[in-house]
């Protein structure tokens, strides 16, 4: 199933000739006037923003030498990054695929071209929803193209777009708890304990929010996106989806303004439609969320064991004993309640797992298999084995994070990255490890990609489907893995290169997706050009969350890359003309 990637290209080329429905762009004779823009400020309080890239005050003329030493040393913190309205947290979306960029590398002023690219022309510093409210009935107005950000984590480069009005929700930050949640409208007979976020609320201060009332929510691991914006409308996983499921499985309600400016509360009982497409059919494209609210859970009360393993291989050959047997345990690790990420590079592997609500006696038995096997090698050697007790999930996940990223204790972000990624179901990593095996060594030996990044926090609890009545595919109930294939760059990247990079990644996603046919992988963490999207990314649940779409967003205000309803849109802000429905080989 090797995909061309000039086939994709071509595709996308085609798309858009003839006849197209584009986005008013401040280069069309539709764009509004200053003075429109002007009392369209003055209608929303003076919150009206003219974003620029994150380096902006590092080029000439606008140079500031305060500012721009902020930026350079800062640059990877993705909280400092979150604080500037036109900055993503990867900078390749604020140039796009084929923009020029504005790079931050050197010393002093720069005098490089800062370009706009794909950073957003305009943006509403939200302050109240009737902000969000406006700014739908706007873009609405003169058919502009409307994004959505809150902490600009996306991997698809979804919270911005060329010539957009941006509706920017950093500073929506309210939070609170209820020890006796009723989704509004529902019967009052079965309360449970919730905590309601607005989207400027981050996951890391959602965990600590909770950790004074001893209670935990499944959020990611990497603490700094936010609480109610993509992740959970993508599905959500993360350390302590094994135990509870993902985070769509336990969002409660949503607060959200939809295209016609309403706002709307979205649960099992008002709204249940929208309510069930939120839950993983996507962020920015079925409205605006301004709450979300999930059910959470009692600190676990035998805390949280950390293990961390590092093996080492001295041969091609023996490194692959070494993936082979980490492979055949990976069922009973599962069996054992572990759940983690992990990381295979060319000779040697990482495994950092943790078990939650159990003891350090149960998680060395886990590792006992591994840890046997390798130690009685000749060519294979235990570099690092770590066992590891915390009390509570914050110490945790803080410990863990602190370690690896001190200072920040987060993931990192501010370097330009893509990947490519797909699901291991349970059943070729239990009945076929042979030929999960070889495709991860023929992606580590011959395609050079090293490491290759796994998240084993699929399965156990999230496997079930009882009580939990969503829009995640079936792939998201079969997988145990989602392995994750990278690539970075720097600044003095040509376009071109980017392209090839692209193309790489795709092509070698490509030795994943042929051992596992009908699957798919997370929408949130994707390959940018994945071929078979619609597939891939929402399963048989596309043609329903199709239908709601077209019922709340008739005429497609929120439209993303690769979202549900917007198969006709192509690179920048034209909708291709006709009923073209998106095909494998197509870009859209």
């Amino acid at each position: 199933m090797e995909l061309s990637f000039h086939l994709i290209l071509l595709s996308l080329l085609l798309s858009s000739y003839g006849e197209s429905s584009c986005k008013c762009t401040p280069r069309s004779s539709c764009w509004p006037s200053s003075t429109i823009w002007s009392a369209f400020n003055r209608s929303i309080d003076g919150r009206l923003l003219a974003p620029k890239p994150y380096a902006w005050p590092c080029h000439t003329p606008q140079y500031d030498p305060v500012a721009c030493s902020a930026a350079r040393q800062l640059q990877n913190n993705p909280f400092a990054r979150s604080e500037v309205v036109g900055a993503m947290q990867y900078p390749n979306w604020e140039s796009g695929i084929t923009g020029f960029g504005c790079p931050l590398n050197g010393t002093g002023a720069l005098s490089s071209p800062c370009y706009q690219d794909d950073v957003s022309i305009y943006a509403i510093n939200v302050s109240s929803v009737s902000h969000i409210q406006a700014g739908v009935v706007f873009a609405k107005k003169y058919n502009l193209r409307l994004v959505i950000k809150s902490s600009g984590h996306d991997w698809l480069g979804r919270s911005t777009a060329p010539g957009s009005l941006c509706i920017w929700l950093h500073h929506l930050t309210n939070i609170f708890t209820n020890d006796s949640f009723v989704p509004q409208s529902c019967p009052v007979s079965d309360p449970v304990p919730a905590v309601t976020a607005q989207p400027g609320v981050t996951w890391d201060f959602l965990y600590d929010f909770l950790r004074q009332r001893n209670r935990v929510a499944v959020g990611p691991m990497g603490s700094s996106p936010s609480a109610a914006g993509g992740f959970v409308q993508g599905g959500g996983h993360g350390p302590l989806s094994r135990t509870f499921g993902y985070a769509a499985d336990n969002a409660l309600e949503f607060t959200v303004v939809t295209a016609d400016g309403r706002v709307r509360v979205a649960n099992r009982c008002r709204n249940p439609d929208l309510f069930w497409a939120l839950k993983g059919g996507g962020g920015g494209t079925f409205g605006v969320v301004v709450s979300a609210t999930y059910r959470t859970f009692p600190d676990l009360q035998l805390g949280y064991v950390q293990t961390l393993f590092i093996a080492a291989s001295a041969t091609r050959s023996s490194h692959e004993d070494l993936i082979a047997k980490f492979v055949e345990v990976t069922p009973s690790m599962d069996e054992a309640r572990l759940a983690g990420y992990f990381f295979l590079y060319t000779n040697y592997i990482t495994l950092s797992f943790v078990l939650p609500n159990g003891t350090a006696a149960e998680a060395r038995a886990a590792f006992a298999p591994l840890v046997s096997y390798v130690e009685g090698h000749p060519q294979l050697l235990v570099i690092t084995y770590t066992v590891t007790s915390y009390p509570n999930f914050v110490q945790w996940h803080d410990g863990v994070l602190c370690a690896t990223n001190p200072g920040v204790c987060t993931d990192l972000t501010g370097a330009p990255r893509a990947l490519a990624t797909r699901f291991m179901p349970r059943t070729i990593i239990q009945d076929s490890p042979a030929v999960l095996t070889n495709a991860l060594v023929r992606i580590l030996f011959e395609r050079s990609f090293s490491p290759i990044f796994g998240l084993f926090v699929f399965g156990g609890a999230a496997a079930s489907v009882q009580g939990r009545n969503n829009s995640l595919s079936a792939v998201w109930r079969d997988a145990l893995w989602h392995v994750s294939l990278s690539r970075t760059w720097n600044d003095s990247t040509t376009v071109k290169e980017r392209q090839q990079i692209f193309q790489y990644l795709t092509t070698t996603d490509d030795i994943l997706r042929n051992i596992t046919p009908g699957g798919g992988c997370y929408k949130n963490e994707a390959d940018y050009f994945e071929p078979y999207w619609q597939d891939a990314f929402f399963g048989e649940k596309y043609s329903a969350l199709k239908a709601i779409k077209e019922s709340v967003d008739p005429t497609r205000l929120f439209l993303c890359w690769k979202c549900v309803g917007s198969e006709n849109l192509v690179q920048g802000n034209c909708k291709a003309a006709g009923n073209r429905k998106s095909q494998h080989t197509s870009l859209t």
